[in-house]
């Protein structure tokens, strides 16, 4: 029963979105073109970098390891193109009972920064290490997009 509920939500959210975003048209909006996964980070690794930035404190030991994936997706850019994107996808994994099972998705996004090669799927990308420390290793997935312009869109 409970399955059914949360899968008809789900159908719900999808039919709101495509709505609201203006789907139905004949491209493939929204399709992935590319899904690689980039690094898997344990919970040591990431206990070690909280410790060593001094973050631990605020970000708690590390519940999951976690898996990073880079997403480049159909989009649209300004004038209404179609045009390829990218994303972070940080997925929580492990024993612990946060990191199995329906999980909850934050969606994080990044500042404006003059640096195009940013990448939030980047192992060396501070801002990307510490969502991954706060949200990721404490069972959220997290989608990261980067937005066009950025990465190799």
């Amino acid at each position: 029963m409970m399955f059914r509920l949360h899968t008809l939500i789900a159908v719900a959210a999808a039919a709101v979105l495509v709505a609201a975003c203006g789907g139905g048209d004949d491209d493939a909006r929204g399709s992935v073109a590319e899904a690689t996964l980039v690094t898997q980070a344990t919970k040591a690794q990431i206990d070690a970098g909280t410790a060593a930035s001094g973050l631990q404190p605020l970000s708690g030991l590390a519940r999951c390891n976690v898996d990073v994936r880079h997403v480049v997706y159909v989009t649209r850019d300004p004038a209404g193109a179609p045009a390829h994107a990218s994303t972070a996808v940080m997925v929580p994994a492990g024993t612990d009972a946060a990191c199995t099972g329906e999980r909850p998705v934050v969606v994080y996004t990044h500042g404006t920064t003059t640096t195009k090669s940013k990448n939030m799927a980047s192992s060396s990308d501070s801002e990307a290490q510490l969502v991954l420390a706060m949200y990721a290793a404490q069972g959220y997935i997290v989608v990261a997009p980067n937005y066009l312009g950025y990465d190799r869109s």
